[in-house]
């Protein structure tokens, strides 16, 4: 990662966000994208924002060639703002939150705190980049971990942040960068700081992946950003269940592609969005 530069994957994540706009239907939109990624993608962002027609045709073309693949970015988008809108809560995690836009894009914060929580070099970029943007959330702390040394839990305490409110923490493309014994230690953080009734969203791989993954995977691995684990859908539920969490919801690209355009991809990413909800006492 360049110093002063969210992660690559952090980047194509944010571009992609900001294409979403184009696609027909328009599923997600991000303005805040063009600010926030490097220079490149920005320009390619402000000349698709100047020439919607083209960018939409573009996308028309990308989403064909892709067999539905672009879309996979604006779909988690997309199903993560509906279940913090429909959530209803006044407290925001948002756990290595990358370039994350949502507390200045989503109307659903008005009333809430959002704790964006990320490594020093990430969130000095992104507070440089949206310094002079209005925050639509009633407030925006910016919580500075290095996550391999810094306390979570006291970094968030120190922030502000009630474990006895609930929550809504979202742990958005994280898990399948790290190993299962890092994903244990942060869910038991996770476990540790959200009251009974929190939400927690989290995405990751799943193990019945498309043959296209043999080709993916390598990219990941040459920008220094190798995936490491997958879960089949029922280990899932089995690990959040161990920390106190009941899976309600799991999803991805084929019930999004329904839900959103009324047909099955032709292709599916294999990444997943959990929704679960912290329990009210032990199973």
């Amino acid at each position: 990662m360049r110093k002063g530069w969210a992660s690559r994957t952090a980047i194509w994540v944010s571009a992609w966000r900001g294409m979403g706009a184009y696609d027909t239907p328009s599923v997600s939109h991000d303005p805040v994208a063009k600010r926030l990624v490097t220079p490149g993608w920005s320009l390619v962002l402000r000349a698709a924002e100047r020439n919607p027609r083209v960018s939409r045709g573009a996308m028309r073309i990308a989403t064909a060639v892709s067999g539905g693949l672009v879309r996979h970015l604006p779909f988690r988008t997309r199903a993560i703002d509906d279940a913090i809108a429909e959530a209803g809560v006044r407290q925001i995690v948002l756990l290595g939150a990358g370039l994350d836009a949502r507390a200045y894009r989503l109307e659903a914060l008005r009333d809430c705190t959002v704790f964006e929580v990320d490594h020093p070099d990430t969130q000095a970029h992104k507070r440089e980049a949206v310094r002079d943007l209005l925050v639509l959330a009633k407030e925006l702390r910016w919580v500075t971990v290095n996550f391999e040394k810094d306390d979570l839990e006291k970094a968030l305490a120190d922030a502000g942040h009630d474990p006895n409110e609930k929550s809504v923490i979202v742990w958005e493309g994280v898990t399948m960068y790290l190993e299962i014994p890092a994903i244990e230690a942060t869910l038991g953080t996770i476990a540790t700081i959200s009251a009974p009734g929190s939400t927690l969203l989290v995405t990751y791989q799943d193990t019945n992946r498309p043959p296209l993954w043999q080709l993916v995977r390598p990219v990941f691995t040459l920008v220094g950003e190798p995936l490491r684990t997958n879960f089949e859908k029922e280990d899932m539920r089995a690990l959040l269940s161990r920390h106190g969490f009941d899976v309600t919801s799991d999803e991805g690209d084929n019930e999004w592609s329904e839900r959103f355009f009324g047909e099955r991809p032709r292709l599916a990413i294999s990444e997943r969005l959990a929704i679960a909800t912290r329990r009210r006492s032990p199973a």
